[in-house]
């Protein structure tokens, strides 16, 4: 069976039932264990939406949780997605790859243009520290939600760079960001524009 025919099988089984193993495709295209491997990549290339799941895998329904986004929305996730993966190490770009390629099963024309106009209007931003802080803003928060303890490095006139560390970080706003925090059971509040790295346990 030639392999065009053996990917639309494997697409057939994944169509058809819950979960497709890596032994089904092996015994309905008689190939090897690698081969079948492989064509779950070729299909995840060619954007078809795979999750592995325990000992198998499953097609993801395009009718799910994303679908009732609008195309604004759903161009919004998908370009905080692609800031996120610019700015974090090698080791979180495999989950980035796996979101990506669940969200471009719904990237129509409409939402690659409301894509394309989010796109112009981040590079038109003129105050790069604004980008900056926001992204700050959005990793404190999930912090929070998640209760992670914080780590921070932050710049201080007096003494260069100090670190502090502390739970449940508070934002709070005059007349620019600052981080509200206690700390040796003291208050303090941080510029954002001083935070120099941030560490999550």
């Amino acid at each position: 069976m030639a392999k065009i025919e053996n990917l639309l099988m494997v697409l057939h089984l994944l169509m058809a039932r819950r979960m497709v193993t890596l032994d089904l495709i092996v015994k309905e295209c008689k190939v090897s264990q690698r081969t079948a491997f492989r064509y779950i990549g070729s299909l995840e290339a060619a954007g078809f939406p795979l999750e592995r799941e325990n000992s198998g895998y499953r097609l993801l329904s395009r009718t799910g949780a994303l679908s009732t986004l609008s195309p604004s929305e759903l161009s919004a996730v998908y370009l905080g997605v692609e800031m996120l993966e610019s700015v974090l190490g090698a080791e979180q770009l495999e989950v980035f790859r796996r979101v990506k390629l669940k969200l471009e099963s719904y990237v129509t024309a409409e939402v690659r243009q409301e894509l394309n106009t989010l796109v112009q209007a981040v590079a038109k931003t003129d105050d790069s520290r604004t980008l900056r802080e926001h992204l700050i803003i959005s990793l404190l928060k999930v912090a929070q939600l998640q209760n992670l303890k914080v780590r921070l490095y932050h710049s201080d006139s007096t003494t260069g760079i100090q670190i502090s560390e502390f739970n449940r970080p508070t934002l709070q706003f005059e007349k620019e960001w600052k981080l509200s925090t206690e700390i040796d059971s003291k208050r303090h509040l941080i510029r954002l524009a001083d935070i120099v790295d941030i560490e999550f346990e």
